[in-house]
């Protein structure tokens, strides 16, 4: 197969309807980036949520166990 040869089934290829509409369809780059880039931003803030509120409820239960402590003789 020669060059020639590739372009003519390229061609043939890029002339049917069908995947014409496969490729009309796509998504620009910079949509799919802007998605990436506030996926990851929502992920980081509901990470540091998560860790500021169990950080908070490792405080709330270290000082109750403290408690507990001086109260069992």
């Amino acid at each position: 197969m020669n060059l020639g040869d590739v372009r003519r089934r390229v061609s043939g290829l890029l002339r049917d309807p069908r995947l014409k509409k496969v490729l009309g369809h796509r998504e620009r780059a910079s949509e799919i980036a802007q998605m990436a880039v506030l996926t990851g931003a929502v992920v980081a803030v509901g990470i540091g949520v998560t860790l500021a509120f169990m950080n908070g409820l490792g405080a709330f239960f270290t000082t109750l166990l403290s408690r507990i402590q001086g109260m069992v003789p």
